[in-house]
């Protein structure tokens, strides 16, 4: 019903136009949509507009840092909070999902998708399960460190505890065994994310990590690991590789409740 007219281009526009009035909901898109091509499929129409790209949500260079990391033979996992299905289609949407597409069949478990309601609790479980190459037969670790990204103070806190605990109770190798850094990820200073765990202040916690201002600064960090070859990433998604303050996060909760119906 004319709805190959329809581009992402077309959707986006209307997206942008409709979302500085306040609105932030399909229904309105597809009428807008239709008084310009006339009748349309809704039901497609509604499936295009959730599958409207958005690479322009990651941060400036991310893609290229991914893809960089990869190419030195790091393995990444995307380790993201909240619903699954939502957070799956947050990667998806954005671009990132082609560079495991890109890599060769036996690259590709080097980047990995997590998601958990509470993702704090996995870590231990997912350096262990991560730490060798699937065709690795010795027990020597492939991956020499591990470094542990997100941007909310909480979580670098919460996941260093988890850390320390797992290493007392024989979980997770000794520091000397596999070292594992902490990046915390600051866009923008001051902010919300940025309240402390109660007992913790801000100079203990940044002696107790590096500070990254952007996804580019992930390579500068990566650099001072070059002697250990091969890196793994527990790498964070809202606020860390993708922007998803305001209207964008509109976008998502939108979605949201159209993969919940």
């Amino acid at each position: 019903m004319g709805n190959e007219r329809v581009t992402p281009e077309v959707i986006r526009q209307y997206w942008m136009q409709l979302e500085k009035k306040g609105t932030v909901n399909v229904k309105p898109i597809i009428q807008c949509i239709s008084q310009e091509f006339g009748p349309l499929d809704e039901t497609s129409l509604t499936s295009q507009i959730l599958r409207t790209q958005t690479e322009s949500y990651l941060y400036h260079g991310t893609h290229e840092v991914v893809s960089n990391l990869l190419a030195q033979g790091d393995r990444i996992v995307i380790w993201t909070q909240g619903d699954p299905q939502l957070q799956a289609w947050k990667i998806a949407t954005s671009g990132l999902s082609t560079l495991r597409k890109g890599e060769k069949a036996r690259n590709r478990p080097n980047f990995i998708f997590f998601s958990a309601e509470d993702k704090i609790p996995a870590v231990p479980e997912i350096i262990s399960k991560y730490l060798r190459t699937k065709t690795s037969m010795t027990d020597e670790f492939f991956f020499r460190r591990a470094l542990i990204v997100d941007d909310k103070a909480h979580n670098i806190v919460a996941a260093q505890n988890i850390v320390t605990e797992s290493r007392k109770a024989g979980i997770l190798p000794t520091a000397e065994e596999l070292p594992i850094n902490f990046v915390w990820m600051r866009h923008e200073l001051g902010r919300s994310k940025d309240v402390l765990p109660e007992g913790i202040n801000m100079d203990t916690l940044l002696n107790s990590c590096s500070v990254a201002n952007s996804p580019a600064d992930l390579l500068t960090i990566r650099e001072r690991h070059n002697q250990d070859k091969n890196l793994l990433w527990l790498l964070d998604v809202d606020h860390t590789i993708l922007n998803t303050s305001g209207w964008r996060n509109n976008h998502y909760q939108t979605i949201a409740e159209a993969l919940n119906q």
